[in-house]
């Protein structure tokens, strides 16, 4: 399902010393929709994005589903509402595999589609440097898990959520271990990627890994020298 996200609050500071894994796995950034992102902007080439070029486009009311030429291939991709037009190329970042994904507004289901937070015009100059040939293959984020909750989305609804137990997904990007008799897990699911979000949780994770993890919301939590969260996963167990 696409989601809305909207990133608020600020994140915590004074945090305790930061662990570095023993091993970590490669694995792409779950790039989910970025509201932040109005309008595309203009870039130019930079590593990790893959040039598209607009073969359709189908308007809905919050989201822009896009059928693109990838290389050789043809992949259907759905972002945020944008003014894309035919025939032109824009770059993407590596987005969200889904399949049997149903479109309700336009009664279809795409038997796979790509979840992308970011989609930029390409420069001419850009056009001239990359062209179509030397893309690279495209190459899906992590299946995500069933049941799981954008960050985002509960950085905007905090209130709606406290006390509940909700399910999130992300990529561990810091660890503070043994700090008050439990890990701080910061996690980035891509939707709110400027939020310092954290989970505390018995598991040890090493930073890198995506991980699922389900705990309970608490907003306005204050556990004295100066760890105060406006919202936090407590208590939180490891899913995946």
């Amino acid at each position: 399902m696409l989601l809305p996200l909207v990133v608020a609050f600020v994140g915590c500071a004074n945090e305790p010393e930061e662990i570095m894994p023993v091993a970590t796995e490669a694995a792409p950034q779950n790039t989910l929709f970025n509201q932040n992102q109005s309008q595309p902007q203009k870039v130019e080439v930079e590593s990790g994005l893959h040039t598209i070029r607009v073969l359709e486009v189908l308007q809905a009311e919050r989201y822009t589903y896009l059928h693109v030429t990838h290389g050789e291939k043809e992949i259907w991709v759905a972002t945020i509402k944008g003014p894309y037009q035919p025939g032109e190329l824009y770059q993407m970042k590596t987005g969200l595999l889904k399949t049997n994904f149903k479109s309700v507004e336009h009664n279809r289901t795409f038997a796979e589609i790509y979840l992308v937070s970011e989609i930029y015009p390409v420069t001419k100059s850009v056009e001239k440097q990359s062209g179509t040939d030397e893309i690279d293959e495209l190459q899906p984020a992590a299946d995500v898990p069933e049941g799981v909750i954008a960050i985002s989305e509960l950085i905007k609804n905090a209130e709606r959520f406290a006390g509940k137990t909700v399910r999130v997904f992300g990529k561990v990007v810091k660890v503070n271990p043994n700090i008050m008799e439990r890990n701080w897990i910061h996690l980035d699911d891509g939707s709110a990627s400027d939020y310092d979000f954290v989970l505390t949780t018995q598991s040890q994770v090493p930073v890198g890994h995506e991980v699922a993890f389900e705990g309970a919301v608490a907003v306005n939590r204050d556990f004295g020298a100066g760890y105060t969260y406006e919202i936090i996963i407590e208590n939180a167990k490891l899913v995946k």
